[in-house]
């Protein structure tokens, strides 16, 4: 994964995510699984999200279908890997919500 301050002018300059809120997510990916890690390093190489890891169903390529940022469908797969119930429970009731609309 790049360091620190190339990620944050990827973020800002290429993603349009303001700085404080960039710093917020640096220090999310620093702490995720190498797995996520290895995701957000592909996306900033081929501007694709990858469908792996698959996690109950739910992958950083269908999180990212679904309406979630690449930033959100990375770290939401990284938080089911860390806290599968109460992620999980969170990111149905999001679907859920969606299909109401």
């Amino acid at each position: 994964m790049k360091n620190s301050t190339e990620l944050k002018t990827y973020f800002t300059n290429n993603m349009g995510i303001p700085e404080k809120i960039s710093d917020k997510l640096i220090q999310k990916f620093q702490a995720a699984n190498p797995e996520i890690q290895q995701g957000l390093q592909h996306y900033i190489e081929t501007g694709k999200i990858v469908d792996e890891p698959k996690i109950s169903g739910f992958s950083p390529k269908t999180l990212h279908e679904r309406g979630e940022t690449v930033t959100s469908a990375l770290l939401s797969i990284d938080w089911l890997m860390k806290e599968p119930e109460k992620a999980l429970m969170t990111i149905r009731r999001g679907r859920d919500a969606k299909f109401k609309k």
